[in-house]
């Protein structure tokens, strides 16, 4: 796996990166894959199955219950962050945010959104470090909100679980494919 996190981290210089596809496509599984290769410190919001996961030493885990909550911890990030190898990991980012629009219209529900990206952006430019996005995809395989997130995104990797093998494909924010990578799946496990 360390050739091919070597060889997915060449085209991830910084910014936001979005992870996506559908269920049981390894997508935290590469996240942290990538992040371990950076050897810094490990900021992972988790929400709904994710919150259970238990990681090393470096990583400081959130576990979260709204995405109110996962906003705030966004703006606390900005005095932990200490060194640009840090990488903040948001795994199935949008997990809570079905239960913001339940509760706010459409317009203000959007507004957090782009509070919470807008902050992400920041933090990436300011201590020049990797932010990791973990979603599911849509019915259009495409990640949810895709038009609000898209101006906020750098890099995409697409995960498709086909027989007995994973394929990642590393995107622009266009959606134009940069590379391709298969994986065999007993690699990954």
């Amino acid at each position: 796996m360390e050739k091919i996190t070597g060889e997915i981290l060449k085209h991830i210089t910084s910014g936001i990166t979005l992870v996506y596809g559908q269920p049981y496509t390894f997508k935290t599984k590469i996240a942290l894959y990538i992040a371990s290769y950076l050897n810094g410190k490990i900021y992972y919001i988790a929400n709904g199955k994710h919150k259970r996961k238990k990681l090393a030493s470096n990583k400081k885990i959130f576990k979260t219950n709204s995405f109110i909550e996962e906003t705030y911890i966004l703006f606390n990030l900005d005095q932990e962050i200490e060194n640009n190898k840090d990488i903040i990991i948001w795994d199935t980012f949008l997990g809570n945010y079905a239960y913001l629009e339940a509760y706010l219209d459409s317009l203000s529900s959007l507004k957090i959104l782009i509070l919470a990206l807008t902050q992400l952006k920041y933090l990436s430019k300011k201590h020049n470090i990797k932010i990791i996005l973990i979603e599911l995809e849509d019915q259009n395989m495409l990640p949810p909100l895709w038009k609000y997130i898209q101006p906020y995104i750098n890099i995409v990797i697409h995960t498709v679980r086909k027989n007995n093998s994973l394929k990642l494909m590393i995107k622009t924010s266009n959606m134009e494919t940069i590379k391709k990578i298969d994986i065999p799946i007993g690699k990954i496990l």
